[in-house]
This record gives structure tokens, sequence and C-alpha cells, in this order.
């Protein structure tokens, strides 16, 4: 039977200046666990005829293909589940967007918002109307100095200090939009030709905390990764935080870092000694 060694490793450094290493290695015997099936719940829901839930029904996808699921533990197959294509993107989308629209939810005051607010709300008010000032002055900034507002761009009619998500395009590095951070629902989109264009423009700035590159080309993913100036780069997601994981920026987002082993290290005074023998 194979042997796992596991290996403790436990430092401290206290007031009077001793440091102390205490390690403890172990071996104990170890196989590949059995694999349970599937729960009750999950094998009656891949049970179920492969659909789609949109607008609030099940519906086949338009293409009628599927995918199949593997337990990523064992390999095994556990189940299919349809296959959304762009059509079925698009009524996804579309039904979405009614529902925001023209539903319930846009005639809703936000009193009566209030009781599933944790369940409904996707994109809460800002924290002051000073804020909320601060952000529509910066989507008129943009505005006028040629930004064109594909959604969004003003705050809704009903109280609060809320702003409509905001999406604004025919956007360039000259503008306070690009350049400053707003802290508010607003997104600036601008196109690029390639990846050189891309790190141009996002080096191209006196921050450097975060950036997120959306992509489904991995390779294209990691050879931005080491260009781009920020202390944390997410791939396909965005604001993720491990605590285990190094936190900070580069340039005016910050000094040091925050969280995993190099945040202790902050608080730790180290000395060099060298004898000549």
């Amino acid at each position: 039977m194979p042997e796992a060694l596991h290996v403790g490793l436990a430092s401290a450094i206290n007031p009077c200046g001793e440091f102390s290493v205490n390690a403890s290695i172990n071996t104990a015997a170890s196989a590949i666990a059995a694999q349970p099936l599937p729960s009750a719940g999950v094998s009656k829901f891949f049970a179920l005829k492969p659909r789609l839930f949109i607008n609030g029904e099940w519906v086949e996808a338009r293409s009628g293909r599927t995918v199949q699921v593997f337990d990523p533990a064992t390999g095994r197959q556990i189940g299919l589940v349809a296959d959304a294509g762009p059509e079925d993107v698009d009524r996804a989308v579309a039904a979405a967007r009614a529902a925001l629209e023209t539903g319930p939810w846009a005639t809703m005051t936000p009193s009566g918002r209030e009781a599933g607010l944790e369940q409904a709300t996707e994109m809460g008010p800002l924290v002051s109307k000073e804020q909320q000032e601060r952000v529509l002055g910066y989507i008129e900034s943009g505005r006028k100095q040629g930004a064109s507002v594909a959604v969004g761009g003003e705050a809704p009619s009903h109280p609060g200090y809320f702003v409509k998500p905001t999406v604004l395009v025919n956007v360039n590095q000259d503008m306070r939009v690009v350049r400053e951070e707003i802290f508010g629902p607003v997104l600036v989109a601008q196109r690029f030709d390639d990846l050189d264009d891309v790190v141009k423009a996002a080096n191209d700035t006196t921050y450097g905390l975060g950036a997120s590159i959306w992509t489904n080309n991995l390779t294209a993913a990691h050879r931005l990764i080491p260009r781009i100036k920020a202390g944390t780069v997410w791939v396909n997601c965005h604001n993720l935080v491990d605590p285990n994981m190094p936190f900070g920026g580069y340039k005016q987002s910050g000094f040091g870092r925050e969280h995993g082993r190099v945040a202790v290290e902050m608080y730790t005074e180290t000395k060099s000694v060298c004898i000549m023998l």
C-alpha cells in the first residue's frame, strides 16, 4: 500500500527576538477513497429530460443537442444537459430584459421591493447623494467629450441614490471616464484589434489594483497576465478574493499586500548576519 508523507511546519516569533521552527514528519498509509454516487436530488435532476429554464418555463434547446456531464473525481458520466446555443441565449436575454423593463418589477415602488430585496436586487444605491451626483457628473463628462451612452446614463425616477447601470462606448484614453476611478455602476467599452493594443491601454493608467480578462482562449489570457500591471488579474471572473492569496495594487493603487503569507511578512523584522571565519 502506498505511503503518504505529511510534513507540518510551524514558526513563531516572540517579543524577545527568538525564532523557533517546529517540524513534524509523519507517514500514513493512504488510499483513494471510493467516490460516493451522486445524491438523490442530483440523480433526480439528471433523470429529467435535458431542457433550459427560460422565461419561467422549461424549454428544449433550439438545436436539440445535449452535453455530457462527467464527475471530475471519477470521470464517470452522470448525466446530460441541454446545449444552449446563440438563439437560446438571445431568448434568455430578451426574457430577462422584458421582466426588468415591463414586468411587475418595473412598476413596483422601492418600499414594495423591500420585502424581497435580498433575493431580487441587482444594483443597489450609492452611498450618498454626493456620490450619486459625482457619478452622474462623470457620465455627463463622457457625453461632452464625445462618448455615447449605450444603456443607462441617468438616475431612475424612484427615490434613493440610484444610478442606472451604464455602458459608455465610443470612448478614448483621453476621456475622464476612462482615466479616473468613478466608483459607480459605469462601464466604458473600447474596441481593440490585437493583444498589444489591449496591454497598452490597460497599463496606460496611474492605477493598478485589479484587472479581469474575459476570453475562451486561455493561451491569450496567459500571454496577457504577466504583461498587465495590476496586483490581481482575474480570468473569466471578477473581484474574487481568497484570504490565502496576496491582495494589493500597483502604482497609485497602494503599497504592500493584504492576506496570505506576505501579509505576515509585512509585520516581521528580518535580520541579516554575516560571519567571517
